[in-house]
């Protein structure tokens, strides 16, 4: 069966680049399947559920020898091991490109042709733009306030070592970063991490405590323990 790649603008935007939703398409006629992956979850049906009446592009990917229900089969397990989270892997859960590049691989089609995911690209850009006139060209307001304000009503994190181009340009894309919320409610975000990959990992702090900026910690034992020791203070 012949595999495509879907890609669905959505009503955001990332610096100047609108949103895009990508969803993976197995099929060239009217039996053809969407497959895709959500806030709510993997997504299986005839068209997405991420359609916000923008024009769809559609990208032919390769051929797959597997059938839809060795696809259902895997994409629902897909969705057993992973959470949604809109900044992906780079964060510890899955987006929908997170969801489509495995599924490529599952299928045998391989990722090269796949677009780089935007998280990628926000950094590419911004760190192109540092360098170019020492000032941040992409989303410019929004993403320094990510380095010069305190998180208000909670604490972020995110990864420490995210960003393959640039790393330091990582912490200016607020996707990378996990939604505000308590000491307690983040504590209980980094210990679902203890015992995997990615327990030796740096993480970054930002909005505890008043900081304006964002505090490094090695691993997560040492993060965690930042954060209960600042809890146990107040």
């Amino acid at each position: 069966m012949e595999v495509y790649l879907e890609l669905i603008p959505q009503d955001g935007h990332l610096g100047p680049m609108q949103v895009m939703h990508w969803a993976a398409r197995v099929g060239s006629d009217s039996s053809s399947v969407c497959y895709e992956f959500e806030c709510e979850g993997v997504q299986i049906g005839a068209s997405t559920t991420c359609d916000h009446g923008f024009k769809i592009e559609t990208r032919p990917l390769g051929r797959t020898e597997k059938s839809h229900l060795q696809i259902r089969a895997w994409a629902k397990q897909f969705g057993r091991m992973h959470s949604y989270n809109v900044a992906g892997s780079d964060f510890g859960g899955r987006n929908c490109q997170d969801f489509t590049q495995e599924m490529c691989c599952f299928l045998g089609v391989g990722t090269s042709q796949l677009p780089v995911r935007q998280a990628r690209q926000v950094e590419a850009v911004a760190g192109g733009a540092v360098l170019a006139a020492g000032a941040l060209a992409v989303g410019g307001g929004l993403l320094v306030r990510y380095l010069t304000e305190p998180a208000k009503d909670g604490v972020q994190w995110m990864w420490g070592d995210a960003g393959t181009v640039l790393p330091s340009m990582a912490q200016l894309n607020p996707i990378r970063w996990s939604g505000k919320q308590s000491m307690q409610a983040t504590i209980g975000d980094l210990e679902a991490h203890l015992g995997t990959a990615s327990e030796w990992r740096p993480v970054l702090l930002h909005g505890h405590a008043g900081a304006s900026t964002p505090a490094s910690r090695p691993n997560l034992a040492a993060a965690i323990a930042h954060l209960r020791e600042l809890s146990e203070a107040t």
